[in-house]
C-alpha cells in the first residue's frame, strides 16, 4: 500500500506545501525519528527549498529536478501562507513503499495549521536511515 503523499512531488504531481517561518506551537521533538523531521520541516519553513532539496534521499529526487521541486515547493507555499502550529498525529513504520527497494520507512503525520484561513492539513514526512546514519526524508506530501 503507498502511503499517502508518498513523496514531495511524485511524478508531476504536485502534492507539496511548506512553511516560511517556525511553526508557533511546534511539538518538541521526541527522538532521532522527530528530530531529523523537524529539522527538515524548518528548512521548508524558512523558504530554504534547496537545502531541503539536498537533505534528502534519491527517493525522494525520483522524477524530479531539483528546480521543478523548488518552483512548485515555492507555488504551493504561497497559497497555503505560513505555519500557524504543527501536532505529531502519528508514526508509522512500513518496509515497502511504492517504486522503491525495501527498507526501514518511518512516516510521521503532522496536522499542520496555516495562515490560508482553511481547515488544517496533514503533512506526512517519510525518512529512511541514510548511509551517513542520518535519518534523511525519502518522501514528503501535504493532504487536505
Amino acid at each position: 500500500m503507498k502511503p499517502l503523499g508518498v513523496a514531495l512531488v511524485v511524478a508531476s504531481q504536485l502534492l507539496i506545501s511548506v512553511a516560511w517561518s517556525s511553526p508557533s506551537s511546534a511539538q518538541a521533538p521526541e527522538g532521532p525519528l522527530e528530530s531529523a523531521a523537524t529539522r527538515w520541516l524548518q528548512l521548508l519553513d524558512q523558504g530554504r527549498f534547496d537545502d531541503a532539496w539536498n537533505e534528502g534521499t534519491p527517493l525522494l529526487h525520483k522524477d524530479i529536478t531539483q528546480s521543478e521541486w523548488t518552483q512548485g515547493t515555492r507555488r504551493v507555499r504561497e497559497r497555503f501562507g505560513t505555519v500557524q502550529s504543527r501536532q505529531l498525529l502519528a508514526k508509522d513504520y512500513q518496509m515497502h513503499m511504492e517504486d522503491a527497494p525495501d527498507d526501514n520507512y518511518f512516516t510521521l503525520r503532522y496536522l499542520t495549521s496555516f495562515t490560508d484561513g482553511r481547515p488544517s492539513a496533514v503533512e506526512l514526512i517519510t525518512l529512511v536511515l541514510a548511509p551517513d546514519g542520518q535519518y534523511r526524508p525519502a518522501a514528503y506530501g501535504l493532504k487536505r
